[in-house]
């Protein structure tokens, strides 16, 4: 069986991910992951990678705003997204996909969109 089909795309977001502190999101729980931000959020490696495997987060600002977000070393921004900055308003949300690369060991985000 081929690890695209290990899990569906369209599934309810994962909203379980801590809305501050540190974020360890699995790749094995689904794509899409959900996150209302109420404080600085670092995102930690994920876990369960596999080579092909997607991660979509949807990314609100929550609580009074300004909170800050950091990636590990395991995500990469290349080309037009070196420069991502992360929306700092109320009720901003941000949408980041990433696609692992596991010949490279790095989740590469290949989409950036501010909705609000």
């Amino acid at each position: 069986m081929s690890a695209f089909l290990a899990y569906p795309l369209n599934t309810a977001p994962d909203s379980s991910l801590a809305a501050s502190g540190t974020v360890t999101p699995d790749a094995t729980t689904g794509v899409n992951k959900s996150i209302t931000q109420t404080g600085n959020l670092n995102f930690g490696a994920p876990i369960n990678a596999f080579d092909g495997a997607k991660l979509i987060f949807r990314l609100t600002m929550g609580g009074a705003g300004g909170f800050s977000r950091t990636w590990d070393a395991a995500y990469g921004f290349e080309g037009d997204l070196t420069g991502l900055i992360a929306s700092t308003s109320v009720d901003s949300v941000d949408i980041v996909g990433f696609e692992y690369v596991a010949a490279f060991a790095k989740w590469y985000c290949f989409s950036f969109l501010r909705i609000k």
